[in-house]
Protein backbone atom coordinates (compact mmCIF):
# COMPACT_ATOMS: atom_id res chain seq x y z
CA UNK A 1 0.00 0.00 0.00
CA UNK A 2 2.72 2.58 1.05
CA UNK A 3 4.83 1.41 -2.30
CA UNK A 4 1.28 2.24 -4.41
CA UNK A 5 1.49 6.33 -2.30
CA UNK A 6 4.77 6.90 -3.12
CA UNK A 7 4.55 6.14 -7.10
CA UNK A 8 1.08 7.98 -6.65
CA UNK A 9 2.89 10.42 -5.26
CA UNK A 10 5.64 10.59 -7.21
CA UNK A 11 2.98 10.62 -10.30
CA UNK A 12 1.43 13.48 -9.24
CA UNK A 13 5.02 15.40 -8.92
CA UNK A 14 5.97 14.69 -12.24
CA UNK A 15 2.47 15.63 -13.32
CA UNK A 16 2.84 18.68 -11.73
CA UNK A 17 6.21 19.83 -12.71
CA UNK A 18 5.41 18.68 -16.37
CA UNK A 19 2.13 21.08 -16.63
CA UNK A 20 4.05 24.45 -14.69
CA UNK A 21 7.11 23.91 -17.17
CA UNK A 22 4.21 23.84 -20.13
CA UNK A 23 2.23 26.77 -18.42
CA UNK A 24 5.71 28.54 -18.62
CA UNK A 25 6.97 27.82 -21.91
CA UNK A 26 3.11 29.03 -22.88
CA UNK A 27 3.59 32.55 -21.37
CA UNK A 28 7.28 32.95 -22.61
CA UNK A 29 5.60 32.25 -25.89
CA UNK A 30 2.92 34.89 -25.64
CA UNK A 31 5.40 37.46 -24.00
CA UNK A 32 7.14 36.89 -27.45
CA UNK A 33 4.46 37.12 -29.54
CA UNK A 34 3.87 40.67 -27.53
CA UNK A 35 7.17 41.90 -27.69
CA UNK A 36 7.01 41.10 -31.57
CA UNK A 37 3.58 42.61 -32.33
CA UNK A 38 5.35 45.78 -30.46
CA UNK A 39 8.37 45.85 -32.99
CA UNK A 40 5.61 45.80 -36.46
CA UNK A 41 3.66 48.16 -35.15
CA UNK A 42 4.09 52.05 -37.16
CA UNK A 43 5.66 54.64 -35.41
CA UNK A 44 3.26 57.09 -33.51
CA UNK A 45 2.59 59.96 -35.80
CA UNK A 46 3.87 63.53 -34.60
CA UNK A 47 0.60 64.86 -34.39
CA UNK A 48 -2.98 63.99 -34.13
CA UNK A 49 -5.09 63.38 -37.22
CA UNK A 50 -6.86 66.40 -38.60
CA UNK A 51 -10.17 67.45 -36.81
CA UNK A 52 -11.47 69.30 -39.44
CA UNK A 53 -10.46 67.26 -42.29
CA UNK A 54 -14.32 66.99 -43.98
CA UNK A 55 -14.71 71.04 -43.94
CA UNK A 56 -14.07 73.23 -46.99
CA UNK A 57 -10.93 75.58 -46.15
CA UNK A 58 -12.75 78.73 -45.78
CA UNK A 59 -14.18 77.22 -42.68
CA UNK A 60 -10.96 75.81 -41.63
CA UNK A 61 -9.48 78.52 -41.89
CA UNK A 62 -12.00 80.94 -39.90
CA UNK A 63 -11.37 78.86 -37.14
CA UNK A 64 -7.35 78.91 -37.60
CA UNK A 65 -7.69 82.49 -37.67
CA UNK A 66 -10.18 82.83 -34.34
CA UNK A 67 -7.82 80.60 -32.43
CA UNK A 68 -4.60 82.68 -33.98
CA UNK A 69 -6.47 86.13 -32.69
CA UNK A 70 -6.36 87.73 -35.85
CA UNK A 71 -10.03 89.30 -37.20
CA UNK A 72 -9.63 88.36 -40.96
CA UNK A 73 -7.59 86.90 -43.68
CA UNK A 74 -5.96 90.67 -44.42
CA UNK A 75 -4.78 90.49 -40.71
CA UNK A 76 -3.13 87.00 -41.16
CA UNK A 77 -1.52 88.05 -44.59
CA UNK A 78 -0.34 90.97 -43.40
CA UNK A 79 1.57 88.90 -40.51
CA UNK A 80 2.56 86.38 -43.22
CA UNK A 81 4.40 89.03 -45.38
CA UNK A 82 6.71 90.83 -42.76
CA UNK A 83 7.73 86.69 -41.63
CA UNK A 84 8.47 86.20 -44.99
CA UNK A 85 10.29 89.53 -45.60
CA UNK A 86 12.01 88.75 -42.34
CA UNK A 87 12.92 85.15 -43.32
CA UNK A 88 14.47 86.11 -46.74
CA UNK A 89 16.12 89.06 -45.59
CA UNK A 90 18.14 86.93 -42.82
CA UNK A 91 18.65 84.35 -45.41
CA UNK A 92 20.18 87.38 -47.97
CA UNK A 93 21.87 88.73 -44.94
CA UNK A 94 23.29 85.18 -43.16
CA UNK A 95 21.53 86.06 -39.90
CA UNK A 96 21.49 82.82 -38.36
CA UNK A 97 20.08 83.73 -35.42
CA UNK A 98 17.00 84.91 -37.52
CA UNK A 99 16.57 81.84 -38.97
CA UNK A 100 16.76 79.75 -36.00
CA UNK A 101 13.76 80.88 -33.97
CA UNK A 102 11.96 81.37 -37.18
CA UNK A 103 12.07 78.26 -39.19
CA UNK A 104 11.83 74.46 -37.81
CA UNK A 105 15.29 72.47 -37.43
CA UNK A 106 14.98 70.71 -40.97
CA UNK A 107 14.27 73.95 -42.74
CA UNK A 108 17.29 75.89 -41.13
CA UNK A 109 19.63 73.37 -41.96
CA UNK A 110 19.07 74.09 -45.11
CA UNK A 111 19.53 77.75 -45.04
CA UNK A 112 22.44 77.32 -42.94
CA UNK A 113 24.02 75.33 -45.54
CA UNK A 114 23.27 77.30 -48.37
CA UNK A 115 24.90 80.71 -46.39
CA UNK A 116 27.99 78.24 -45.53
CA UNK A 117 28.60 76.86 -48.92
CA UNK A 118 27.94 80.84 -50.15
CA UNK A 119 30.42 82.17 -47.74
CA UNK A 120 33.06 79.89 -48.25
CA UNK A 121 32.45 80.59 -52.39
CA UNK A 122 33.52 84.04 -51.30
CA UNK A 123 30.90 84.93 -54.29
CA UNK A 124 31.14 88.45 -56.15
CA UNK A 125 27.13 87.92 -56.47
CA UNK A 126 25.40 89.95 -54.35
CA UNK A 127 21.64 89.69 -54.11
CA UNK A 128 18.45 91.85 -52.80
CA UNK A 129 15.22 91.57 -52.28
CA UNK A 130 13.16 94.24 -54.09
CA UNK A 131 9.45 92.97 -53.04
CA UNK A 132 6.71 90.89 -52.35
CA UNK A 133 4.48 90.83 -55.24
CA UNK A 134 1.84 88.58 -54.21
CA UNK A 135 1.02 86.78 -50.91
CA UNK A 136 -2.00 84.23 -51.20
CA UNK A 137 -3.36 81.53 -48.65
CA UNK A 138 -3.47 78.38 -50.86
CA UNK A 139 -3.93 75.79 -48.04
CA UNK A 140 -5.01 75.43 -44.44
CA UNK A 141 -5.13 72.20 -41.88
CA UNK A 142 -6.01 71.93 -37.94
CA UNK A 143 -6.26 69.39 -35.67
CA UNK A 144 -6.51 69.17 -31.98
CA UNK A 145 -3.04 70.33 -31.27
CA UNK A 146 -1.66 71.73 -34.14
CA UNK A 147 -2.75 74.30 -37.08
CA UNK A 148 -1.07 74.57 -40.55
CA UNK A 149 -1.58 77.22 -43.15
CA UNK A 150 0.38 77.01 -46.91
CA UNK A 151 1.15 80.24 -48.42
CA UNK A 152 2.18 81.58 -52.13
CA UNK A 153 4.72 83.91 -52.35
CA UNK A 154 5.77 85.33 -55.28
CA UNK A 155 8.64 87.71 -54.51
CA UNK A 156 11.32 90.03 -57.14
CA UNK A 157 15.12 89.93 -56.62
CA UNK A 158 17.78 91.68 -58.04
CA UNK A 159 21.36 89.97 -58.40
CA UNK A 160 24.22 91.92 -59.53
CA UNK A 161 26.96 89.40 -61.00
CA UNK A 162 30.14 90.34 -62.53
CA UNK A 163 30.26 90.80 -66.50
CA UNK A 164 33.06 88.89 -67.77
CA UNK A 165 32.56 90.44 -71.41
CA UNK A 166 31.90 93.88 -70.71
CA UNK A 167 34.82 93.78 -67.08
CA UNK A 168 31.46 95.21 -65.77
CA UNK A 169 28.49 93.80 -63.60
CA UNK A 170 25.13 92.86 -64.88
CA UNK A 171 21.76 93.15 -63.05
CA UNK A 172 19.54 89.88 -63.40
CA UNK A 173 15.52 90.58 -62.46
CA UNK A 174 13.99 86.95 -60.77
CA UNK A 175 10.93 86.51 -59.75
CA UNK A 176 10.21 83.09 -57.44
CA UNK A 177 7.26 81.45 -56.68
CA UNK A 178 7.33 79.31 -53.44
CA UNK A 179 5.13 77.58 -51.11
CA UNK A 180 5.33 78.09 -47.71
CA UNK A 181 4.01 75.89 -45.00
CA UNK A 182 3.66 77.82 -41.14
CA UNK A 183 2.81 76.08 -38.25
CA UNK A 184 2.08 77.13 -34.87
CA UNK A 185 1.30 74.57 -31.81
CA UNK A 186 -2.15 74.84 -29.89
CA UNK A 187 -0.24 73.99 -26.04
CA UNK A 188 0.67 76.36 -23.33
CA UNK A 189 3.97 77.88 -24.08
CA UNK A 190 4.03 76.38 -27.76
CA UNK A 191 5.25 79.80 -29.28
CA UNK A 192 3.73 81.35 -32.78
CA UNK A 193 4.33 80.46 -36.31
CA UNK A 194 7.19 78.27 -37.85
CA UNK A 195 8.32 77.59 -41.08
CA UNK A 196 8.04 73.98 -41.61
CA UNK A 197 8.35 73.27 -45.27
CA UNK A 198 9.25 75.17 -48.37
CA UNK A 199 9.21 74.13 -52.17
CA UNK A 200 9.19 75.77 -55.17
CA UNK A 201 6.01 76.67 -57.25
CA UNK A 202 8.05 78.03 -60.66
CA UNK A 203 10.74 80.38 -61.43
CA UNK A 204 10.96 83.07 -63.74
CA UNK A 205 13.65 85.43 -64.81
Amino acid sequence: MLQELDASGVALVLWSAWFYWWMYQWLEFLSAQELAKAHRQPPEPEHDAPAVAQRDLESVLREIYRRDGVETSEDFLAAARETYEAIIMAYLSGDRPVLQRRVSREVCDAFLEAITAREAASSRRNAAFLRLCKAEIVDGAMARNWMQVSLLFVGEFIELSPDVAEGGRRAVHHVTEDIWTFERGLWVGSGGWTLVATRGASVQS
